[in-house]
């Protein structure tokens, strides 16, 4: 939502809101939510001390710039991608009782934007198995020299995420950035490209030009050496990424989300500043389940529907 300035402090955005609150309220919703800058004092205070929501979640968006150059997988990791009916049935499993958990998820993973589901595994603590059924879950080993399918039976860690394409419904650009910000970046870019034959040199992409995103989602791990696999997996999709021209990942995530320390991004480009407020709009009803959203503790993980980014 956003009030042109000539417009503002004249109860216009106040109304739009309590308009959308009775659409929402009218269609079934027993909740709605909003997502604004943590510093945006003006819109911080219209919702939390106008119209009654109430602070809720500060999650971090973590950025990081697609490179050069492709990364290396290490060489004890499998990577395969789910079919579309296991990565909905994982994604259930694992977020069910999560707030904002889309009943839909089928939805989003047949969507034309999303472009896979991937899991990641160490090879020395899989097994092949044939009819076992009390798995966590099972993936097809596309590395089977078997004609049949061969199930993998998953062991003690695993890490999962998606993909959403946001570079096919839009481009970004960055505009007002200074000159010497302009040249360091330019320099970075050339000795990257002389320097490319000796390994891998986190190159940055010309951000200064329009440019495609490509949204992480749907994050989780298991497991003692989970955290590890998230990184291949994160760097997995930077290599996809760059297959696509993409110049830049994003993700979005709890601020005190354990797995945030193995996501790689960049300091500079990331944001703690989102700030979500949640309002609950039949009050006087009992919450679903008897569990009030706007009383509960911060969940470990998140799962942002990528439909909101």
């Amino acid at each position: 939502m956003c009030v042109l300035l000539f417009f503002r402090r004249l109860g216009i955005g106040a109304a739009l809101v309590l308009k959308m609150e009775a659409w929402c309220k009218k269609n079934g919703a027993m909740y709605t939510y909003i997502a604004t800058e943590k510093d945006n004092e003006a819109s911080v205070k219209l919702f939390t001390e106008k119209l009654g929501y109430s602070k809720f979640r500060t999650p971090a968006i973590l950025v990081q710039p697609v490179y050069a150059s492709y990364k290396k997988a290490k060489s004890g990791v499998k990577i395969v991608e789910l079919p579309v009916d296991k990565a909905e049935a994982l994604y259930r499993d694992i977020f069910r009782d999560r707030e904002f958990f889309p009943s839909d998820v089928d939805a989003i993973i047949k969507s034309k934007l999303h472009r896979g589901t991937w899991i990641a595994v160490w090879k020395d603590e899989v097994k092949h198995v044939k009819g076992e059924k009390k798995q966590v879950v099972s993936i097809t080993d596309s590395d089977s020299s078997d004609e049949e399918e061969s199930p993998i039976a998953l062991s003690s860690s695993w890490a999962v995420l998606s993909i959403w394409k946001c570079h096919e419904i839009f481009k970004l650009q960055v505009k007002g950035a200074p000159l010497h910000t302009r040249l360091a970046v330019t320099a970075a870019r050339l000795l990257g490209k002389l320097l490319r034959k000796l390994g891998t040199i986190p190159t940055p992409p010309n951000v200064f030009k329009p440019f495609g995103l490509e949204l992480l989602y749907g994050l989780h791990c298991h497991g003692d050496r989970g955290g590890e696999l998230v990184s291949e997996l994160c760097w997995f999709a930077h290599n996809l990424a760059k297959k696509e021209g993409c110049a830049v990942l994003a993700t979005e995530m709890g601020s005190c989300d354990p797995m945030r320390s193995w996501v790689p991004h960049w300091q500079s480009l990331s944001c703690d500043e989102d700030l979500w407020c949640i309002k609950h709009l039949c009050p006087s009803s009992t919450p679903e389940e008897g569990k009030d959203w706007c009383s509960s503790a911060s969940p470990s993980s998140l799962f942002v529907d990528p439909r909101d980014f």
